[in-house]
């Protein structure tokens, strides 16, 4: 293998550059960056310098700004750095910075003519600045001073505040209101008043200045002291404990580095602020089971250490079960909303689900046996105390209702827990008493226990008959319950029609039991979501799903459930969603494995007949008409990523029917789905993508995605196209992309910045859908000139020749399109067009098809060879296939009119060149930028 030198690989990066292939520049760049040695200065600067341009060039403006910045320390005159990091500084919006540079370079040359209209441009822009500056500052003056003065009325001083948020939105405004200390004035202010709407405007204030950076969050948490701030959650004002929570996200994105683009954060900066990270998440920690903050003040912090804990951001969870983390969120846990000790807290009925998704997330979080030992010892730790207090009551409901939302969340941890000698009996010994806390509490633990196959058999032989005697309650609350747990455990057969443990029929008549609840308005939600959870259980059974699809009424009560109580139906509402249209993950069936199966008398499964396509297609219907998308769309805001992924496959499973994804967008489901493919299982984004995929095909984009709808649909439907998906989805994502690409220039430009490779990977497919598809997909980005660079280049213009001659009439559509277009407007594209060995044959077959609209672009090709290449309209000239072709169809009388001209003109310019052939002016009527070096 033969190794480049530097000035080698800068040239052939210089070369790429001047083709407008930035990426592959840098590449360059950066390879001859490696072998240079560190006293060949000239040689870094001009390369670093490069790079910065190319970074300019790719919109990269923070990586141009670091370039340009290394070439001046190794340089500090170098006027092309300057002039580069200026460019990089004005797009980043600093303006002073880029003033700076510019003045710099004046300075170093001043006759410098390039950077004059960058420093006018400049100056015009410091000047609007420092007048915005101006009025902002003296409106910001205004409203604190009315806000120290002790003379006037709080309505002044609320009118104040409120001004004031306004101000801080503004491009400058947080910073004048940070250097005219208005933190310190609002905190003074917010202490004195003790009211809880001016408290709320000033965290509204203070979470908008921390969103200005680390400097302004960490100014903001010593002023106020991080108790202060998080006695903000003790108020039970929804809207104030909104505003409290983003303050401190903020503050977590701001001294992490995270961004809506970057969930993970930045490495360095969480490095430099490790030990403010921990400050603010050990006093959640610390807050989380506090017995003075409100219930939704609670369930907003265990919202804060679920998404910051995660390892996709600041993977803390291994600190938090490191500290008492643990103990305080069982303690959470095992709290009964419906129970009252001198020691309870105050929770919501969504604290358990909000604990237990964050029990979970932390689970994901031990990536290694040792952590998870450590989890499983905390956890046990935790309920041993319980366990072990005498024969104290409260303790072991406390400890049942802890293990409840173990096996609701980490199943893993929670059946390591219930593995423990003695549990499983306590629980059965509750459910059999006479006290109702302790029947409701045992249940509950009993139907969490039943989640797999090998529990629910050992419960079959000794719980059954407690929940049939709780069944016969006259209490509803525990009669609900053991309904429930008698559909768990009737339902651990799953899908397969051949495992029914308890007796035919008895299915039916639970649902019939679950459906009574569930539509009753008068009774208690609690009761109708746990009537909820138990139909989800059910509807494994596909007597049980025609059933209930036939029951309007109760499908009606379960969406409005699902809207009314959001997260605290969530796993009822969308497991009974998702077996209703069978969108579950289905396994793969083996003819090979079936028979083996057989050979060696195992059982097989058995799809039941009303799970036939026609059945799940009709329910579908049924569920969408009855809005279900609306129940969706509520139940999507929840934390959990796999629920999260079962509402994708549930829109997903809607999407396929064409005539369902009008019903989808109306409903918001669109937007929902945007959504679902950023926070989400990998498989759940695929899915989630697939169903936004499938709405792109049938529904006009600007309807479906409009504004930055559009835009943001582009990045999940790019990851549709990767090679490890199925055929459907990358020639769904390709169809999508198609008609995204016709709304305007902006979505190509995305579309295009994202990389034409994956598009056209497909061109080079042998399946025909997949190539026409793409090809239809490039020539609706051919209209911009990026994508017209591009195609200059490599092998493309030569394999969109080639595919003209194809046999698919919709694909040869598609490049003759996009072929016309190219031709018309780079000679680059021209001369390789004539380099194909077969191009007049290729073109001649265009020209002469019966297709009347691939006739006109054949010729619009043909106009547009003829136009920028002599050597073409030359060899035409006589009796060449492709002359004679254009004078006989100009007489046939049976052609497009649009088609006759273009044909005379081609005739016309032949006979230009043809009388000025040895006239050199003639080059000079090609355009400089396409001409051919």
């Amino acid at each position: 293998m033969v190794t480049m030198s530097v000035d080698e690989l800068k040239e052939e990066g210089n070369q790429l550059f001047r083709q407008q292939d930035y990426c592959a520049a840098l590449e360059k760049y950066m390879e001859a960056l490696k072998i240079t040695t560190e006293s060949d200065l000239p040689n870094k600067a001009v390369l670093h310098n490069n790079k910065a341009m190319a970074y300019l060039k790719l919109d990269r403006f923070e990586d141009a700004r670091e370039e340009a910045s290394t070439v001046l320390l190794l340089d500090p005159s170098n006027v092309k750095a300057l002039f580069r990091r200026a460019q990089a500084y004005d797009a980043l919006g600093k303006t002073d910075l880029a003033f700076k540079d510019a003045r710099q370079i004046l300075h170093l040359e001043p006759k410098n003519q390039t950077v004059l209209p960058l420093l006018e441009r400049l100056s015009a822009k410091l000047q609007d600045i420092a007048k915005e500056q101006s009025s902002t500052k003296s409106k910001a003056e205004s409203m604190l001073n009315v806000i120290k003065d002790q003379s006037q009325p709080l309505d002044k001083k609320m009118a104040a505040v409120n001004n004031l948020i306004v101000i801080c939105r503004e491009r400058v405004g947080a910073d004048i209101i940070t250097k005219l200390q208005g933190v310190q004035t609002l905190h003074s202010a917010m202490k004195s008043f003790k009211n809880e709407e001016f408290n709320h405007a000033g965290v509204r204030i203070f979470g908008e200045i921390c969103k200005r950076g680390p400097d302004q969050s960490l100014m903001v948490v010593k002023i106020l002291g991080l108790p202060y701030l998080l006695d903000f959650f003790c108020s039970k004002t929804p809207a104030f404990i909104i505003s409290v929570q983003f303050m401190v996200q903020q503050i977590m994105n701001s001294i992490s580095g995270m961004t809506l683009e970057n969930s993970k954060g930045d490495k360095a900066i969480m490095k430099k602020f490790s030990k403010e990270i921990d400050s603010v998440m050990l006093t959640l920690v610390k807050t989380v089971n506090s017995r003075v903050i409100s219930g939704i003040g609670r369930d907003a912090i265990l919202e804060l250490l679920t998404k910051n804990a995660d390892y996709h951001a600041l993977d803390w969870g291994l600190k938090l079960v490191q500290s008492d983390g643990l103990y305080r969120l069982m303690d959470v846990a095992s709290e009964l909303p419906e129970v009252r000790y001198e020691s309870s807290m105050e929770v919501t009925s969504e604290t358990k689900p909000k604990v237990s998704v964050c029990l979970d997330r932390l689970w994901y979080c031990m990536d290694h046996d040792a952590a998870k030992d450590l989890y499983r010892d905390k956890v046990m730790s935790f309920v041993d105390e319980k366990l072990t207090t005498g024969d104290a009551l409260e303790p072991k409901i406390r400890a049942t209702a802890a293990i409840t939302a173990l096996l609701l969340g980490p199943l893993e941890a929670g059946n390591s827990v219930l593995a423990r000698s003695g549990v499983v009996e306590m629980m059965i010994a509750m459910a059999g008493s006479d006290d109702e806390v302790q029947q409701r509490v045992a249940a509950e633990a009993l139907i969490a226990a039943a989640s797999k196959k090998d529990k629910c058999t050992s419960i079959l032989s000794t719980g059954t008959s407690i929940l049939k005697n709780l069944y016969k309650s006259q209490n509803e609350n525990i009669r609900v319950r053991a309904l429930v747990g008698l559909c768990k455990l009737g339902s651990f057969g799953g899908h397969d029609a051949a495992m029914r443990p308890f007796s035919d029929g008895a299915s039916l008549k639970f649902a019939q039991s679950c459906r009574k609840f569930l539509v009753n308005p008068s009774k208690d939600k609690d009761i109708r979501k746990w009537a909820a959870e138990g139909l989800s259980y059910l509807t494994l059974d596909a007597d049980v799903k025609e059933d209930l699809i036939d029951d309007k009424a109760a499908l009606t009560a379960l969406i409005n459930l699902a809207k009314e109580l959001k997260s605290t139906v969530l796993y009822g509402v969308v497991t009974t969603l998702c077996n209703l249209t069978n969108s579950y993950e289905k396994q793969e069936v083996i003819p090979e494995m079936i028979e083996l199966a057989k050979f060696a008398k195992q059982h097989i499964p058995e799809e039941h007949p009303l799970d036939a396509k026609e059945h799940v297609e009709n329910r579908t219907r049924i569920l969408a008409e009855n809005g279900v998308t609306h129940a969706l769309v509520a139940l999507s805001t929840t934390d959990s990523k796999n629920s999260r992924e079962i509402i994708s496959r549930i829109f997903n499973a809607i999407c396929e029917l064409p005539e369902l994804r009008g019903i989808v967008v109306q409903q918001g489901g669109a937007r929902c789905l945007l959504q679902l493919t950023q926070n989400n299982t990998a498989p759940g984004k695929v899915i989630a993508a697939q169903a936004l995929a499938r709405i792109g095909i049938t529904i006009n984009p600007e309807i479906a995605f409009p504004g930055q709808r559009a835009y943001d649909a582009v990045k999940p439907l790019m990851d549709l196209l990767d090679a490890s998906n199925t055929g459907l989805q990358n020639f769904e994502a390709l169809m999508a992309l198609t008609n995204l690409a016709a709304v305007s220039d902006s979505v190509r430009k995305r579309i295009v910045k994202d990389g034409l490779n994956p598009i056209e990977h497909y061109v080079f497919e042998d399946h025909e859908q997949l190539r026409r598809a793409a090809t239809q997909c490039l020539l609706n980005l051919m209209v911009l000139e990026e994508t017209q660079r591009m195609f200059e280049h490599g092998e493309r213009v030569k394999l969109f020749t080639l595919i003209l001659g194809e046999e698919d009439m919709d694909t040869r559509m598609a490049s003759a399109g996009a072929l016309a277009i190219l031709t018309s407007n780079s000679e680059i594209a021209c001369a390789k067009i004539v380099g194909v060995r077969a191009w007049e044959d290729i073109i001649g077959a265009a020209c002469l098809t019966e297709n009347v609209e691939l006739q006109y672009r054949g010729f619009c090709i043909l106009y547009n060879l003829v136009a920028y290449r002599k050597d073409v309209a030359l060899k035409m000239e006589g009796d060449s296939k492709l002359f004679q072709m254009c004078q006989a169809v100009e007489q046939v009388g049976q052609i497009e009119e649009r088609t006759r001209t273009l044909v005379q003109e081609i005739l016309k310019k032949i006979q230009e060149w043809k009388d000025n052939k040895d006239d050199p002016a003639n080059e000079a009527k090609i355009p400089e930028e396409n001409r051919v070096e």
